[in-house]
């Protein structure tokens, strides 16, 4: 979630000075693949072969699907992940990378203008993030010249090629050295990180549900750096009391002095996690059952790569669509990630979503130029995998805003959201495992409504930290806000079509005990508009949203929830 109204990174990344052509440069990329001599035929052999191996499978149809899987019953073979597969994938990454280089960046106002027109983003600067529109949206995306774009580009090509030993003159990895980097085979878990002793204390609490209340046997890497897991003390025993496997593991990379939030280490544990498929989750990330089912979903075993829906989209000026080339903005296409969880795969497609963590990785390295682009690490995994042309899954519903009602007419708001709300999969399966599981039988007293949407599975309690010294036991979750049809896509229609129900959706953050989240829809006649505060009480309320009693929603089986946070040393308002 990432359009708060407030110092939203705390630096003004818009201050730093961003990289621009080493002198004597003139950022002509035909004239250096030409110095390539008869390599150049080559490349285009290997370029051609790589187009074939990584044709989507639903085929032509993919481009305007694209982050969309189109179908979500349906089993894709993917590439090999060992012995030969690994052997192919240095050619097929490298000729993915020199298709991509190869293409032009366009100029910001050309760029801005293809982007724009109908059933691309026109109005997808609407829904994005609000704090970014004002500051790099109108002081630094226009000023962000062909040269200095593809600088950037160029520089994350050449450190992922130096990762894996591609570069010239460097050794490639073997096939050991690559089984090592992709996890060992078949080996499922989570991934977390602990940082100082709040962020400690709320792995704990999400440890403690998934393994005494979930039952979840998945083993956990926790991360961190050396001296923040030297000082949780207490937090760190307890947790390796708890049953199941537990492992801590120190990051390599330094930590950035004088930063609110260590953005960059989510890439580097993705990418250097022991396990192949992974889970990873926010320290206040809390699945409400045990998520080992998701790996066996058709969702991710389509693309080996699932993200959630933020509340906010890209918007056409972003200058990731001038890096990309040959993806156009769409309104499906733009929808940015919350990666408060993250489902991937690192040895599907042969290694090459290893390839995309390690693209991923290299941009959160160079935070001042690609936070720019993305509000902290979340885009930059989906911008990864937009480099090497490669679709993802999103998972099918818009988040909800799960919190309280405010005193009466503050700012017009009656709601005030602190939690994100996701949700699983696939319906019918999802809810058909709830069933079966002797404490969640009320499941089958679902409204007709609710059978058909994905149950909740996610409480991302990221604004809770930040709004909860009047939130205690008994008025934290009891409601949850959100759109009426809350579906990121229709199948079987237009994209236009599908899209309409979410695409007057607004989201502010707004300052009343701490930070509030709200959602609304800003064509409802006589509701609060584009504006996000200054209406009269109710406005938000009307139209195409809708407040919901947590309590009793979908039967009630999430009733408990509140008690089990608080029994298991769930805080509000620790950072």
């Amino acid at each position: 979630m990432s359009s708060l109204r407030m110092p939203a990174w705390l630096v003004r990344l818009s201050d730093v000075p961003y990289r621009r052509l080493p002198a004597g440069d003139n950022g002509n990329t035909s004239g250096r693949r030409k110095q390539r001599g008869v390599l150049a035929v080559g490349t285009a052999m290997i370029c051609c072969l790589a187009l074939l191996l990584l044709r989507h499978p639903s085929g032509p149809s993919a481009i305007a699907d694209y982050a969309y899987p189109p179908s979500r019953t349906t089993t894709v073979t993917t590439p090999p992940a060992g012995g030969e597969g690994l052997e192919t994938l240095q050619a097929r990454a490298v000729a993915l990378f020199d298709a991509l280089e190869a293409r032009p960046i366009l100029e910001y106002a050309e760029s801005l203008k293809q982007e724009s027109e109908p059933g691309r983003c026109a109005e997808t600067w609407r829904q994005s993030n609000r704090d970014m529109l004002r500051n790099e949206g109108a002081n630094v995306w226009p000023k962000m010249t062909p040269d200095v774009l593809e600088e950037a580009r160029r520089d994350i090509i050449n450190r992922v090629k130096e990762r894996f030993g591609w570069q010239a003159g460097g050794r490639p990895k073997g096939v050991r050295e690559l089984e090592e980097m992709l996890g060992e085979k078949g080996r499922r878990g989570i991934v977390a990180t602990a940082g100082n002793q709040d962020t400690g204390r709320r792995l704990l609490t999400t440890i403690r549900i998934l393994r005494k209340h979930h039952k979840c046997t998945l083993p956990i890497e926790v991360w961190g750096f050396p001296d923040e897991l030297a000082n949780l003390g207490a937090v760190r025993s307890e947790i390796d009391t708890l049953a199941g496997e537990v492992s801590w593991r120190t990051v390599e990379i330094e930590k950035r002095q004088g930063k609110w939030k260590q953005f960059h280490i989510k890439g580097e544990v993705l990418a250097r996690s022991s396990f192949s498929e992974l889970l990873y989750l926010d320290s206040d990330s809390i699945p409400l059952t045990d998520p080992a089912f998701l790996f066996d979903s058709a969702t991710f075993k389509q693309n080996g790569a699932v993200f959630w829906a933020d509340f906010n989209r890209d918007p056409p000026a972003n200058p990731i669509w001038r890096m990309i080339g040959n993806l156009h903005c769409t309104p499906a296409r733009a929808w940015q990630v919350e990666t408060g969880q993250v489902l991937i795969d690192k040895r599907a497609r042969g290694g090459l979503n290893l390839v995309a963590l390690e693209i991923a990785r290299a941009m959160q390295d160079d935070e001042e130029f690609w936070f720019r682009l993305s509000g902290g690490d979340k885009d930059t995994f989906r911008y990864a995998l937009y480099f090497l042309s490669l679709p993802y899954s999103m998972a099918p519903h818009y988040p909800s805003s799960l919190g309280s009602t405010p005193p009466p007419g503050f700012e017009g708001h009656r709601f005030c959201g602190h939690t994100m709300l996701h949700y699983g999969l696939e319906p019918g399966l999802e809810w058909a495992r709830l069933r079966a599981q002797p404490e969640w039988a009320d499941a089958a007293f679902l409204k007709p409504e609710e059978e058909q949407h994905a149950p909740p599975l996610f409480v991302h309690a990221n604004v809770l930290k930040h709004s909860g010294y009047n939130n205690r036991r008994g008025d934290t979750f009891l409601q949850l806000k959100k759109p009426v049809d809350d579906r990121l896509f229709h199948p079987g229609t237009a994209q236009s079509a599908r899209e309409a129900p979410l695409s007057a959706i607004r989201q502010i953050g707004y300052s009343h005990r701490g930070i509030c989240v709200d959602i609304w829809d800003s064509r409802a006649h006589n509701g609060a508009g584009e504006q996000d505060q200054g209406y009269r009480e109710g406005a938000y309320e009307e139209g195409n949203v809708e407040v919901v009693d947590w309590r009793t929603a979908f039967g009630g089986i999430f009733a408990g929830f509140e008690d089990m946070y608080y029994d298991e040393g769930g805080v509000a308002g620790a950072w």
